[in-house]
C-alpha cells in the first residue's frame, strides 16, 4: 500500500558487485546485529574490504565472524519471529525464533570496536585472511563436493 515496512531497509538496486563494494566502503565499521540473518553476505564482504565488524555471534554469521576478525556479542535467548507481516504461524516457512541480545552487550561491543578503530582505521590483516578463505574457486569446490 505504498508504506515502507518497519523492519526492512530497502537499498537501491545495484547492478554490479563493484557497486555493492562501493556502498560498503562508505562505512568504517559494519554492524551485523541480526539474530536471524543467516550468513550475512554483506557483512562478510565488508570484512573482506578491511572493515571492522561488530557481529551477533549466532546463525551462519559464525561461518566467517570470529573473535579474531570481529567484535562479537553473544545471543541472550530467543524471541518469536512471528510479526504478522512477514512471519506467520503454521505456514511451514517464515516462522520460528530469532536470537536476541541485551542492549548492554551490544553497547559494549560498539565501545570495543570504536577503540579498535581509533587504534587502527582498517581491519586489513583480518580482511586479507577472509579474502583468502572465501574465494570463488573454494566456493565452487564446496558446491561440487556436496553434489
Amino acid at each position: 500500500n505504498g508504506n515502507k515496512p518497519f523492519n526492512v531497509n530497502i537499498q537501491p538496486y545495484m547492478e554490479t558487485l563493484s557497486e555493492c563494494n562501493n556502498y560498503l566502503n562508505f562505512c568504517d565499521v559494519y554492524i551485523e546485529p541480526s539474530g536471524a540473518e543467516g550468513f550475512s553476505w554483506p557483512g562478510m564482504v565488508a570484512l573482506c574490504l578491511d572493515k571492522h565488524i561488530v557481529a551477533h555471534d549466532c546463525t551462519g554469521i559464525k561461518e566467517w565472524a570470529n573473535s579474531d576478525n570481529a567484535v562479537l556479542f553473544a545471543p541472550e535467548g530467543k524471541v518469536s519471529a512471528l510479526d504478522g507481516i512477514f512471519f506467520h504461524a503454521n505456514t511451514g516457512f517464515n516462522s520460528g525464533n530469532i536470537f536476541e541480545w541485551s542492549e548492554d552487550s551490544f553497547l559494549n561491543a560498539l565501545e570495543t570496536v570504536h577503540k579498535k578503530w581509533e587504534n587502527n582505521k582498517t581491519n586489513k590483516e583480518e580482511g586479507k585472511k577472509a579474502r583468502e578463505k572465501f574465494t570463488r574457486s573454494k566456493f565452487v569446490d564446496s558446491i561440487l563436493s556436496i553434489i
